[in-house]
């Protein structure tokens, strides 16, 4: 017996609302060409707001930016969490369409 929603395939798909599944638009198709890129470069600039931060001479040199360079931190980490979400919301319209 097969569950709804299941096709005799064994691939899931939900049941038909009589809709097409939308299909990525042109400047989405494009925004997934260069998220990736778009991720590495936050990555990096994380790595690199973390090693400043990680440097005892900074906060000897610096220490009066302290707050401002966490504040930055927490900034580009929410900007790859939030490019992440965007990424894998992508694929998931590009895989259902």
């Amino acid at each position: 017996m097969q569950k709804a929603g299941s096709s005799a395939s064994g691939s899931e798909r939900p049941l038909s609302s009589g809709r097409k599944p939308r299909k990525l638009k042109w400047s989405e198709r494009q925004e997934l060409t260069t998220i990736e890129a778009r991720i590495l470069a936050a990555e990096k600039e994380v790595a690199l707001t973390e090693s400043q931060l990680a440097d005892p001479e900074f906060y000897s040199k610096y220490g009066q930016n302290t707050q401002t360079l966490q504040a930055q931190l927490r900034t580009v980490r929410e900007n790859v969490s939030q490019l992440y979400s965007r990424w894998e919301e992508l694929e998931r319209i590009r895989a259902e369409s």
